[in-house]
């Protein structure tokens, strides 16, 4: 979807414009009805989350930023996840972060390590002296998913070309 702007339009009145648009479109699936619920986050050109950069700040003008694709991000995942939906952990560690895929509520943390451990093919070990999961989860404990829930959350997105002009 392409979104035409001036230069100068803060990036909360692009989410709006977006968001009005989008459904003017009858494009879906649905938005939610509250737009301060997403936000904007830089994309490559084939419409991915960069997720190296941090969300655009809402009372910044576009111009500010430089990017022509742009992806519009809810910020919160709903609290009832179905089971269609795919969960995700977010495991951080000294050369970058995997994202790790969840099946269920369920699984244990110890399982979800030996997952991200697996995935960079044993170059960050899982167990050891410098190891930040030694004795902090018990064996085999399940995710608590009330204190966990912004760890197991994926973001929906749309991406969006933007074209900016600076005089009408």
């Amino acid at each position: 979807m392409t979104v035409v702007t001036m230069a100068s339009t803060k990036v909360q009145d692009l989410i709006g414009l977006i968001c009005w648009q989008y459904t003017s479109e009858g494009r879906e699936p649905k938005l939610n009805d509250n737009v301060s619920a997403y936000c904007l986050h830089i994309a490559e050109d084939d419409g991915e989350v960069d997720t190296d950069f941090p969300l655009l700040d809402s009372n910044e003008p576009i111009h500010k930023f430089g990017f022509s694709t742009l992806a519009l991000v809810e910020k919160y995942s709903s609290p009832g996840l179905t089971s269609k939906e795919s969960l995700f952990v977010r495991i951080k560690a000294a050369h970058g972060f995997s994202l790790i895929q969840v099946d269920n509520t369920k699984v244990t943390m110890k399982e979800i390590l030996l997952k991200a451990a697996k995935r960079r093919k044993g170059s960050q070990k899982v167990s050891g002296p410098h190891s930040r999961a030694d004795g902090v989860f018990e064996e085999d404990s399940p995710i608590d998913i009330a204190t966990v829930q912004d760890m197991l959350s994926s973001h929906h997105y749309k991406s969006f070309k933007v074209s900016m002009i600076d005089r009408l």
